[in-house]
């Protein structure tokens, strides 16, 4: 029978065998979140890093159990790994039909003894059909249960302190300690100036939960570099009522000049007495950063961009609520072996560059924020293609002059320096039909031109 090879660090459906190849160990967690088992790896590690006793920690494997969906992949992984293991902890998104042929086999070797087995609800809604998989007390299920769910490093290292306790007949740790459903990451740092302009950065709290912060930490640099002091918020939904109030408080009390949200979706909806959603109540601008779900060779190598996924959750969703869009600034990375825990392991991998544009527009737009309104300089650019002026100001089904002139005349209201207006849309083409907009066609004389060099430039 042909296998797949564990060694290539991909992720696929689970339908061919597979074998993972893993070495036995004394405690295995099998899950299918793939951000679970980067911060379980990243806290073991961390923990080995830390102790000063050779083997005062146990061995851990981790495996993503939509690797293991064939049942010849579950035998062998029974055979290869599970062979040595004291403890095995299942997580379980969507119950056991998910992969009822692995967790039957698991169950059947638990009950003859040959090790523990913890079955648990792959989020924090209770599964009853899970009910009486598992051979531990409910006490330590229970509380196993609650680190993962409650998740971030703290939890994760009480997981796994938890597990090593059990094992060696030890008590229990204290119990998950609850995380906000939104907070602040990092305060300010204390020696910037307390009159720097503030920026916020929106992110979701399954990033903090996982420990996945790479980009949001180089965005906080990077700001901070740009003379900013970074505000970084973490919420689990800015839809979520909670999350809302806590953000209005952070957010009301920095009065920032700018905020940076990396959450998909928008937020406006019908009879929102602001604009923007819950973002727009702070009156400043909102960048729309993009942490890309996919993987950074595949888009570096491609030709398309973004997926369709990226573009409609983190594009095009967020301009209902007016997000001016900067660009991706994260990827997935491609997977690295994790010696300690025979696992590959997937995470964010932040672009410098890209960071360092963003951090940069943010400052342009703080510096804009805070100069005199009649001193701000503002372009509007109409559409002129293909070049002709039929064309001018095209957009299909739309009267953009009338709606560049109605957003000429809403600036000079507001105190923006504007030459004199004219009267309306027509008006507005027969003056850029009189400048140096199409020149050179029909006729006309060319009177301005950019040097080759300078239009290379």
């Amino acid at each position: 029978m042909h296998l797949l090879v564990a060694q290539s660090g991909t992720i696929d459906d689970g339908s061919e065998p597979r074998d993972l190849d893993q070495s036995p160990g004394d405690i295995v967690v099998l899950s299918a979140a793939d951000t679970e088992l980067a911060l379980l790896s990243q806290v073991h590690g961390r923990r080995l890093g830390q102790s000063e006793t050779e083997g005062a920690h146990r061995s851990l494997r981790l495996a993503n159990w939509l690797q293991l969906k064939h049942n010849y992949s579950v035998d062998l992984y029974l055979e290869k790994t599970l062979v040595g293991a004291k403890i095995v902890i299942v997580r379980l998104l969507g119950g056991k039909t998910y992969w009822p042929y692995g967790l039957e086999r698991l169950s059947n070797a638990a009950q003859h003894g040959d090790f523990e087995l913890v079955v648990l609800p792959g989020d924090d809604k209770p599964d009853h059909s899970l009910e009486g998989a598992s051979t531990v007390s409910t006490e330590l299920r229970d509380q196993l249960w609650g680190y993962l769910t409650e998740s971030g490093a703290e939890n994760a290292g009480l997981f796994l302190e938890a597990l090593n306790a059990h094992l060696g007949g030890q008590p229990l740790p204290p119990p998950a300690r609850p995380l906000l459903k939104a907070g602040i990451h990092k305060q300010p740092e204390a020696g910037q100036d307390k009159d720097a302009p503030t920026a916020c950065i929106i992110f979701y709290r399954a990033l903090f939960q996982s420990g996945d912060l790479a980009a949001i930490d180089a965005l906080i640099e990077k700001l901070q570099e740009q003379g900013l002091k970074a505000l970084p918020v973490y919420v689990a939904s800015l839809r979520d009522p909670v999350c809302a109030e806590t953000v209005r408080t952070i957010i009301g009390n920095a009065k920032p000049d700018v905020i940076l949200n990396t959450t998909a979706f928008a937020t406006t909806k019908p009879g929102d007495d602001a604009a923007g959603g819950i973002l727009g109540e702070f009156g400043c601008p909102v960048l729309q950063v993009v942490l890309s779900s996919e993987n950074k060779t595949g888009w570096a190598e491609g030709t398309r961009g973004l997926s369709a996924r990226d573009i409609a959750m983190h594009v095009a969703l967020p301009e209902v609520d007016g997000r001016i869009l900067t660009r991706a600034i994260s990827f997935k990375a491609d997977a690295v072996y994790d010696n300690s825990t025979e696992h590959y392991v997937v995470r964010t991998e932040p672009l410098e560059d890209r960071i360092r544009f963003v951090a940069m527009q943010a400052k342009a737009l703080s510096d804009l924020r805070r100069t005199p309104i009649n001193k701000r300089k503002v372009a509007i650019l109409l559409a002129n293609y293909p070049n002709r002026d039929a064309r001018l100001a095209n957009g299909v089904g739309l009267d953009t002059p009338a709606s560049a002139i109605n957003v000429l005349t809403a600036l000079r209201d507001t105190g923006y320096s504007t030459t004199e207006l004219p009267a309306n849309g027509n008006a507005l083409i027969d003056e850029l039909k009189s400048g140096v907009t199409n020149a050179g066609i029909e006729g006309r004389t060319v009177t301005d031109w950019l040097s080759l060099d300078a239009y290379k430039e």
